[in-house]
């Protein structure tokens, strides 16, 4: 049997109106010429947000100390502020318990011909009047060197300071079996409180020994028309809210405090573009991934409350995780050029077509007229990379990925530029 039931009635047709505004000013400053200073301010203001105090100053710097100017220093610190989600809005409108009523009944049996005409407990969303806009303190350093004239390295720490993040507040939360307004199961309130810290560690290395050379006028084979590009990240985020209506499990926000949903260790993409047969352009593309978070729950509602988020004594906040994932894409397009010859620069491509489109650094060559042929394959190998585990303990599939995300896709394709 079901232990919760929840659907919405009523009319969720809304219309209202949203205002965004940001003003920003930035100046550079080159007190040496390998010295630059970036100072600038960022203000923002948005409607249903009544609190207007938002400044975000900003100040980066970039330095070569070197006369080769093979070696970039940078630095930067600054306040962001991120807007109020519209959907967090529609939800406070929308299921405010009178245009749209959300029942939420608990170990429903159905049907019971005994019940007609009894009035259903009933869930409602509020905004805080307070409510602020979510601020993040960003503090990064980095290094860029070059190597040989064609390899590039750098690294770039990162830490982040979330602040005024949203959260959910259950003002109808039972004291000793009682709530406050019978009337409703759950008044749940979205409010800024929470937080977040972040460290990151991004590595990047570009090899690139022959850009854009002549895919036309040079030699049929060339291995210079090669370029290579990696780039490794290392995180490690942790917060106390999963969204603006996430109720935290034992009602105290401090017990929330662990890794965020989204918090991946590793993750590496490395992407391999080569002309080294004069025409034909081959792509590779590998996008790897640690394992993402997620939380062991009991499956039942412990604390009664109404909500199903309860985990075990001792146990926090997305402590499990899922499966690694790692993914290859291939694409690779051969052009033909011919017509009266024309001056053109070297362009972009882009091939494929809705969620496969893809742009691809193609030499376009002299010629009037280019025809290409192309294919691009998602997933090359076919790999599952599973998703959806679920941490409930009452679940049949406790422990294990209830879906899966896209398997092989091929696309061909064919195209003119004149």
């Amino acid at each position: 049997m079901p232990s919760n039931y929840t659907r919405r009635l009523g009319d969720p047709h809304l219309s209202y109106q949203n205002l965004q505004a940001g003003f920003y000013i930035q100046d550079d400053i080159r007190p040496r010429k390998s010295l630059t200073l970036s100072p600038g301010v960022r203000y923002e203001v948005q409607t249903h947000v009544h609190d207007s105090h938002n400044p975000g100053p900003r100040f980066g710097a970039t330095w070569a100390p070197f006369a080769g100017g093979q070696t970039t220093l940078r630095g930067s610190i600054g306040i962001f502020y991120d807007w109020l989600p519209t959907g967090t809005y529609e939800q406070a409108l929308r299921v405010d318990g009178f245009r749209q009523r959300e029942l939420n009944i608990l170990d429903p049996s159905f049907p019971d011909p005994g019940n007609i005409g009894l009035v259903l407990p009933t869930n409602r969303y509020l905004l805080d009047s307070g409510y602020r806009m979510p601020q993040t303190t960003r503090v990064s350093a980095g290094i860029d060197q070059g190597l040989l004239k064609v390899v590039r390295v750098s690294g770039t720490y990162s830490y982040q300071r979330g602040a005024r993040l949203p959260r959910g507040l259950d003002l109808n939360a039972p004291v000793d079996g009682l709530v406050a307004d019978p009337a409703f199961r759950n008044i749940i309130e979205a409010v800024s409180d929470a937080g977040s810290r972040q460290h990151q560690l991004q590595v990047d290395a570009n090899v690139n020994p022959g850009a854009l050379l002549p895919a036309f006028n040079g030699p049929r084979i060339r291995w210079q028309r090669t370029t290579l590009f990696v780039n490794y990240t290392l995180a490690h985020l942790r917060n106390d809210s999963d969204g603006p209506f996430a109720i935290p499990a034992s009602g105290a926000l401090a017990a929330e405090w662990g890794p965020a949903a989204n918090d991946v260790r590793h993750r590496i993409n490395l992407s391999l573009n080569n002309q080294i047969v004069r025409n034909l352009l081959v792509s590779f593309n590998v996008n790897a991934h640690t394992a993402e978070s997620y939380t062991l729950l009991t499956g039942r509602d412990d604390n009664g409350d109404g909500i199903f988020n309860d985990r075990p004594g001792g146990v926090g906040r997305n402590t499990f995780r899922t499966s690694a994932e790692a993914t290859i894409n291939l694409f690779t397009a051969y052009q033909f050029a011919f017509g009266r010859t024309v001056a053109l620069p070297p362009g972009v491509g882009v091939f494929g077509g809705g969620g496969a489109a893809t742009v691809r650094t193609f030499d376009q060559g002299s010629a009037r007229y280019r025809l290409f042929l192309f294919m691009q394959c998602q997933n090359l190998t076919n790999a599952t990379n599973y998703l959806g585990y679920s941490g409930a303990m009452t679940s049949p599939f406790f422990g294990r990925p209830t879906a899966a995300k896209d398997m092989r896709k091929i696309d061909f394709g064919i195209g003119l530029n004149f």
